[in-house]
């Protein structure tokens, strides 16, 4: 009769222990960070380079001779209902 108690005492004893976290590092001492430096504001403002924008219209263009989503979803062949529910919309 003790034996029957012992074995599932035992056991649970173990799984106890088991799930009980390992002893805890100390946490590794904190750094000091260097000190910054100051920096000098600058004296006269920046003047405004005007820009222009000739990446845009290149994107754009390139966009548009690229494959949409759907034509994309289509040709890849795995996107089956994707593209039935789009086309159905």
């Amino acid at each position: 009769m003790k034996r029957l108690v012992l074995v599932p005492l035992l056991l649970a004893l173990s799984l106890f222990l088991a799930a009980c976290p390992a002893a805890e590092t100390p946490a590794p001492a904190a750094t000091e960070a260097p000190a910054a430096e100051p920096v000098e504001a600058p004296t006269e403002a920046p003047a405004a380079e005007p820009t222009e924008e000739p990446m845009a219209e290149e994107a754009a263009e390139e966009m548009s001779d690229e494959m949409n989503i759907v034509e994309t979803a289509i040709s890849a062949g795995s996107f089956t209902t994707l593209v039935a529910a789009v086309e159905a919309a």
